[in-house]
């Protein structure tokens, strides 16, 4: 306690050097799957039909919120085929970009694929005390928060000047 180790230094650059490499092979292979995207035209072709319907941009920016929630935790890869559909009604990319993180919470805490509650389960099974909750408690237990969140997202979307 107290004293300088050269291990524990050693150790803690290990452990931040592996953190930060999983991080980056995560942004690269972002950059790559938008890139692909793109080249293969499936962002301009995305975008066209929806630029086609004749509907009030507020209104797509609802339904990719709507997907975002009911799928967020296996879509939440959408950014690509989103966000130059968004700048292109004249919206501000950080403030979408606020929005669709929220959206994605929201879907990571929505059955039946909601990971936030799975790894809450997983990191309660070393728990004597706690090792009888069920995955059905911890989604109703989260419910208030959801609906928090649900809240705040509607908020931010429809008042934009709260987050930018």
């Amino acid at each position: 306690k107290g004293k300088f180790k050269w291990g524990t230094l050693k150790e803690t650059l290990l452990s931040a050097a592996s953190t930060s490499g999983s991080v980056l092979i995560l942004l690269i292979a972002a950059s790559c799957y938008s890139k692909t995207l793109s080249m293969a035209g499936v962002i301009t072709l995305f975008s066209d039909t929806i630029m086609a319907l004749s509907v009030a941009p507020i209104v797509i920016v609802l339904l990719f919120m709507l997907v975002l929630i009911l799928l967020g935790c296996i879509l939440d890869s959408t950014v690509p085929l989103m966000v130059p559909i968004v700048k292109s009604f004249g919206y501000d990319p950080v403030w979408f970009g606020i929005v669709m993180i929220v959206a994605v919470e929201c879907g990571l805490l929505t059955p039946p694929f909601g990971m936030n509650v799975f790894t809450v389960k997983a990191a309660i099974v070393d728990m004597p005390e706690a090792s009888d909750i069920t995955v059905e408690e911890i989604f109703s237990g989260s419910m208030p928060y959801f609906l928090g969140m649900l809240a705040i997202l509607a908020l931010i979307i429809f008042i934009p000047q709260l987050v930018l």
